[in-house]
């Protein structure tokens, strides 16, 4: 797949549509650098097939997730055999 984001592959692989995305929060504006050890928790919804940019928001919950809560809540998802999956973005290494 070439030409969206990740929550819309994974509306169109699954049909689900409604994705959870958690995404370490950058450093500053220009988005040198991400947080360590932070993770936000966003969702992203399906918006029509065209709209294969599908972006993601901020979900209200109390907190952000450390590393720790994160593996736990991604172990709980494969527990349960929800897709699961990762990617790199633009972070050069810390």
């Amino acid at each position: 797949l070439s030409g969206g984001t990740e929550p819309f592959a994974f509306m169109a692989l699954t049909g689900f549509p409604l994705v959870y995305v958690f995404q370490r929060p950058a450093v500053d504006k220009a988005e040198t650098a991400a947080m360590p050890n932070h993770w936000q928790w966003r969702g992203a919804q399906y918006a029509g097939r065209s709209s294969t940019g599908v972006g993601s928001e901020a979900l209200p919950v109390p907190d952000d997730l450390l590393d720790e809560e994160l593996w736990e809540k991604l172990l709980q998802y494969m527990a349960r055999r929800c897709p699961v999956t990762s990617s790199i973005t633009r972070f050069p290494p810390v």
